[in-house]
């Protein structure tokens, strides 16, 4: 199993959905993006939700861990979707860094 379908099957078991129910609920997010260019996560939670999927709600990264995985298995179309990641008021910096060698 590579490393994005490992991380995104533990996010969405974590979130209570049980394994043999994974494939079913990404086909189903995969067949609303195939439908609605632009979504937004608010709305695709009450799409997921309106078709059954009740216990599970996406966030930023479990769904771009779901794009990524469905691009890659030809799920989905590669494109980009305009989703912003939340404003956790946590601001990442990258440490760089340095051998003493230059």
């Amino acid at each position: 199993m590579n490393l994005v379908k490992k991380a995104l099957f533990q996010k969405l078991e974590k979130q209570g959905l049980a394994q043999r129910m994974i494939p079913g609920f990404l086909k189903s997010l995969s067949n609303y993006l195939a439908v609605e260019p632009n979504p937004d996560l608010s709305q695709i939670n009450q799409k997921l939700q309106h078709i059954g999927w009740e216990e599970v709600r996406l966030d930023y990264h479990t769904f771009q861990l779901a794009t990524t995985w469905m691009e890659r298995e030809g799920l989905i179309e590669r494109k980009s979707f305009a989703l912003e990641q939340p404003d956790t008021g946590v601001h990442q910096r990258r440490i760089v860094k340095r051998s003493p060698m230059g």
